[in-house]
Order: structure tokens, then C-alpha cells, then sequence
């Protein structure tokens, strides 16, 4: 068998294996890095793991898995893929941290839905006794926290370019990675077929 006859055989074999993985990898990807970032979130806030910020809801609007971002999924991309820079912060501007909207189990993301801080009261019980001529007085308790919105203008969000997110995640970048070289390899052999 001539040289060149072999070197093409072995091109278009290591081609088509780089190419099937391409295909592997881009078709999995989505779906690995979701999971990858919700795993992160359920490992620093186990509390949310089985109730219903334990999804794709968490991070996009209406729950839809490749629909758009809230601006919780927004920030936690701006700041680096790391869930204890965002705690402090109200990406929903409801009033509300996102580390207190994680704890109280409302989404972070949502400005419709926050925690309540008022505990619902039980029905106060007379006690049994002779009848009094003054009215004990009742304790009506207030609420600690209410939030009251900032008569601030709303911003407009522009997303971040995917290109950013990737080269933040180095999954992200190995798949990206993967993919090109299947693609240089897959020119490759087309060019020496075509030689041929």
C-alpha cells in the first residue's frame, strides 16, 4: 500500500472520530453546562434541592431550558460564575438580597416573587376567668421588613456576549475546543481527498 494511500486512510479515521465527537459534545453541551451550573447552586444552597427553585426555572424566564435570562442567570455570569459574589446583591431590585430570596425559597430572579416577612399569627384564644371591667390590651405585631420600590429609572439590559461566557467556564472552553479541532481535522481529510 503507497505512503500517501496510508496517511489518507489514517486522516480520514482520526477525521471522522474527531467529527463524531464534535458532534457528541456540541449536541450535549447545553444540556452538561446547565446541569453543571444548577449542580453548583444545589451544592452552595442545598436548602433549594426538591422545591421549585431546583430547575431551569431558576435562571431562566418562564422555566423555558434555552429561553432567555434573568437578571439572577445575568449576574451570575458577570460575576464570574461565582454564586457567593452575587449573594449580597438584589438582582431583581425587589428589596430583597438573593442569599435571603435563596433562603426563604423565591427566586432571586423574579421581582413578583420575594419572601414574606410577616409570620402568619395564630388566632388569639380568650383565656377562662372572671370577666374583667378593662380590655386586656392586644399586641398587634408590624412588619420588619417591607420592601417599598425606588422611584428609579429602569435599566436597560443588554446581555453579555456569549464569547464572554464561554471563555469564563472551562468546560465551556474544552467543548468549544473540541469542536474546532474536529472541524481543522475534517478540512483536512476533504483536502486530501480531494488531492488524491
Amino acid at each position: 500500500m503507497p505512503k500517501r494511500s496510508l496517511i489518507t486512510i489514517s486522516l480520514t479515521a482520526l477525521g471522522c472520530l474527531f467529527i463524531a465527537l464534535s458532534i457528541a459534545v456540541l449536541l450535549t453541551a447545553p444540556v452538561s453546562a446547565k446541569s453543571h451550573f444548577l449542580g453548583r447552586l444545589q451544592r452552595d444552597y442545598p436548602n433549594i434541592v426538591g422545591t421549585r427553585l431546583d430547575g431551569c426555572v431558576m435562571c431562566h424566564k418562564d422555566g423555558i431550558p434555552d429561553g432567555p435570562l434573568n437578571r439572577f442567570a445575568d449576574d451570575y455570569y458577570t460575576h464570574g460564575f461565582k454564586f457567593e459574589r452575587i449573594e449580597d446583591l438584589d438582582s431583581d431590585r425587589d428589596g430583597f438580597t438573593n442569599v435571603e430570596e435563596l433562603l426563604a425559597l423565591t427566586f432571586p430572579g423574579d421581582p413578583q416573587d420575594f419572601p414574606t416577612d410577616a409570620p402568619a399569627q395564630a388566632p388569639a384564644t380568650p383565656t377562662p376567668g372572671p370577666p374583667t371591667a378593662t380590655p386586656t390590651p392586644t399586641h398587634t405585631p408590624t412588619p420588619i421588613h417591607t420592601p417599598s420600590p425606588t422611584p428609579t429609572a429602569t435599566p436597560t439590559h443588554t446581555p453579555e456576549p456569549i464569547t464572554s461566557r464561554v471563555s469564563h467556564d472551562p468546560a465551556l472552553m474544552l467543548m468549544v475546543a473540541i469542536g474546532v479541532i474536529g472541524v481543522v481535522l475534517w478540512a483536512a481529510v476533504l483536502f486530501f481527498m480531494v488531492r488524491k
